[in-house]
């Protein structure tokens, strides 16, 4: 039977944070999640790191267990030239060029995909950046829902539970879009940011407010607008909503925290964050927008703030900074749940995703390990490296 979830995660040299990232979602993917792993060909130590967290019960990954010499090709496959044999038993499969699969949608070509633990697969090798290995990821993905965390990120605890049971109870609904934690490098909560329900006229003359990886959204949709634009590197999720809405789609706002969004200097989309985006961002926005037909105004960025305040999103953020971030990070008076870092490195904060935020131990995100990595969509390819993320 086909998964409910396909979760890609892209990589490119993760770094300090992939560890992280890579559990978060482990810990929640249950029997109906499938998780895709792909890697632009790290070379400090991610591939190691992946294998380690996928490696299945027997064999190593990488090691064919079956009769069939290192050079065969593994022949069959229903779904398009991956040969699944028993989920979880190490084998490297060869999708053929030329396979259905390759003719259609996607142009992407893999060699080599590693089948690792059950519901998990992933591979190592040079692409085009993060937009061309999210569409490797999804072009390969089961699921009937698709979604992405990137390399430096986290996926907060409880966010597929929320999502399967809001299916649950509305078949229909073909996106979801949930709500926002800023964190640290050391997984110390920072801010928060939420946002209300789909109302046409709040996107006629500003952006649709979706926060990247907080997205889930139908493969049908996915597939009905053509992915990602693989000529984007900083606003390709952006560039999906705008598409998305363009053909009609709605989200349903999930009123739940689903992604921890990491804060460090290694992030492509840091000084944004800062106020100094890079002129390559701001070059790349305008031209999303034109691409799309959106004319953004001043007053559509203003209407959107005031039904924000008028709809209570700014106070809940405000007092949800206040309970889950560190007493000593949080500004005297914290506008919009944001709190500054006024404290070293060693110091505790409160961690996120209870309901909304859960209660963690002081000093780490709830659901996170002790130690290890993670990674996100701002660089998504790890601190030391061109990290993949948005």
């Amino acid at each position: 039977m086909s998964p409910l979830f396909s979760i890609v995660m892209p990589v490119l040299n993760g770094g300090a944070f992939l560890e992280r990232a890579l559990r978060s979602v482990l810990a929640q993917a249950g029997e109906d999640t499938e998780v895709i792993v792909v890697d632009g060909g790290s070379t400090d130590g991610s591939v190691a790191v992946i294998e380690a967290l996928l490696r299945p019960r027997s064999g190593r990954n990488g090691e064919c267990k079956n009769e069939r010499g290192a050079g065969e090709e593994v022949q069959g496959a229903s779904d398009g030239g991956l040969a699944r044999e028993e989920p979880g038993d190490g084998s490297v499969f060869t999708q053929r060029r030329g396979d259905a699969e390759t003719q259609g949608f996607y142009p992407h070509l893999c060699d080599h995909w590693v089948v690792a633990k059950r519901g998990a697969l992933w591979c190592s090798e040079p692409d085009g950046g993060q937009s061309a290995a999210l569409n490797k990821g999804f072009a390969r993905a089961r699921g009937r829902y698709l979604l992405w965390i990137n390399a430096d990120d986290l996926l907060l605890p409880g966010t597929l539970d929320r999502a399967r049971a809001h299916l649950r109870a509305h078949p229909g609904c073909s996106w979801l879009a949930g709500n926002l934690v800023y964190i640290d490098a050391q997984d110390r909560v920072l801010r928060v940011a939420r946002d209300g329900r789909w109302h046409d006229w709040l996107y006629r003359h500003a952006p649709v407010r979706v926060y990247g990886p907080t997205s889930i959204f139908s493969r049908e949709l996915f597939e009905r607008v053509g992915g990602f634009d693989e000529s984007l590197h900083y606003l390709m999720d952006t560039d999906l909503w705008l598409r998305f809405k363009a053909v009609g789609a709605r989200f349903d706002r999930l009123p739940h925290y689903c992604w921890a969004f990491r804060v460090h200097g290694g992030s492509k989309t840091a000084a944004d964050l800062r106020g100094a985006a890079d002129p390559r961002m701001l070059e790349e926005r305008a031209r999303v927008y034109a691409k799309n037909g959106l004319r953004v105004t001043r007053a559509g960025l203003w209407q959107q703030r005031a039904w924000r305040l008028l709809n209570g999103c700014y106070a809940r953020a405000w007092w949800e900074g206040r309970r889950y971030c560190d007493p000593l990070l949080r500004p005297r008076s914290g506008r919009n749940g944001e709190c500054k870092n006024g404290r070293g490195a060693g110091g505790g904060a409160h961690g996120a995703c209870d309901g909304d935020l859960a209660r963690g131990k002081p000093g780490r995100v709830p659901g996170g390990p002790r130690s290890g990595r993670n990674g996100e969509c701002k660089t998504g390819r790890g601190a030391g490296g061109d990290a993949r993320g948005a």
